[in-house]
């Protein structure tokens, strides 16, 4: 805490005057950490968490990201042999599990703040929700249409990263850039795999995107994991 005494001629009754010493006053300067140090402790140059919408909205991005990820993991069961499909029952559970620990953490900081709680980031949040959703259901029409169906999980997870890449500036949440541009690796992997025969699109496309999720969930539930990433 830093004090500074200044002089001044207060009135004798003043209540900021000191009573230690006659005629000056105390101002007070909270203390601020500085850029990188604060960081890692989760905070900005000013004090304020460092993170998308502090700790409630952290955990509700966890519980998103957890139940996604049990969905991935059940996509890539299509086609999946006995140890992969063990494997992936595994990933289901532990999507599952972080989910409800997210949300239990999420109800206990219900009074903390959250993103979505400002309407233009709410506008903008669905905006891009829809979007995505509009262009994911327009390409696997498009895939059924030409009977290529299977190839629906290599899209949606295409069209996933791209939108939580969108959503990083919505929530300034700078980890969705890194797990966006993930899922679009993984989509490239799995169409290139597919194509050349080694194995069906939907096992590389969703184990790898519930992977990334399932990471992306636990990431979400310590902020100091974003204060390493750089700015977006």
């Amino acid at each position: 805490m830093i004090v500074a005494v200044v002089a001044g001629a207060l009135p004798p009754d003043d209540p900021r005057r000191d009573a230690d010493t006659p005629g000056t006053t105390r101002s007070v300067v909270e203390p601020r950490l500085p850029g990188a140090v604060g960081r890692l402790a989760g905070l900005g140059s000013g004090g304020i968490p460092d993170s998308a919408g502090g700790a409630r909205g952290q955990a509700l991005a966890a519980v998103v990201e957890g139940f996604a990820a049990v969905v991935w993991f059940g996509w890539a069961q299509v086609s999946a042999n006995s140890w992969l499909s063990t494997l992936l029952t595994l990933g289901s559970v532990a999507g599952f599990v972080l989910a409800v620990v997210a949300f239990v953490r999420a109800a206990r900081a219900a009074r903390a703040g959250s993103a979505l709680r400002e309407r233009a980031v709410r506008r903008r949040y669905v905006a891009v929700l829809a979007v995505e959703a509009a262009v994911a259901v327009l390409g696997i029409f498009v895939l059924a249409v030409t009977g290529l169906l299977e190839w629906s999980p290599v899209w949606v997870c295409a069209v996933l990263g791209v939108h939580l890449v969108a959503l990083a500036r919505v929530l300034g949440d700078r980890l969705l850039v890194v797990v966006g541009a993930l899922l679009v690796v993984v989509a490239f992997v799995a169409l290139l795999l597919a194509v050349l025969g080694v194995t069906a699109p939907a096992t590389v496309a969703g184990a790898g995107a519930g992977l990334c999720l399932l990471l992306a969930g636990t990431a979400s539930l310590f902020p100091r994991v974003h204060a390493v990433l750089p700015r977006y």
